[in-house]
């Protein structure tokens, strides 16, 4: 979309229990998304676009984390809901990350 970047994570079982965090040397976005276990094969995705170049994936035994690689240095506005069956992640045009 030209207003907005969405990414989808979507598990079998829960994903209420997640939390939520960017940081800015180097810009990303981090979710850590606890009790889930991972089949993922691959650990990283790349992206050609104006805002986020990749997702990697880190599987720990009590979570599993996804970190959005940030283009723009001085961060993005973005929001995280969670919606039936999948937690949304997405990025809007700005400047800066939202407030913590």
């Amino acid at each position: 979309m030209d207003q907005e970047l969405r990414y989808d994570i979507i598990v079998d079982g829960s994903l209420a229990d997640y939390v939520a965090f960017h940081l800015t040397d180097p810009p990303r976005v981090v979710v850590d998304l606890m009790g889930v276990k991972s089949t993922v094969v691959e650990k990283a995705l790349s992206f050609d676009g104006p805002w986020v170049k990749g997702v990697r994936f880190g599987v720990y035994s009590s979570k599993v984390r996804v970190v959005f690689d940030i283009i723009p240095q001085e961060g993005l506005p973005y929001d995280i809901i969670l919606e039936e069956g999948r937690l949304v992640v997405s990025f809007k045009p700005g400047s800066g990350f939202p407030a913590q």
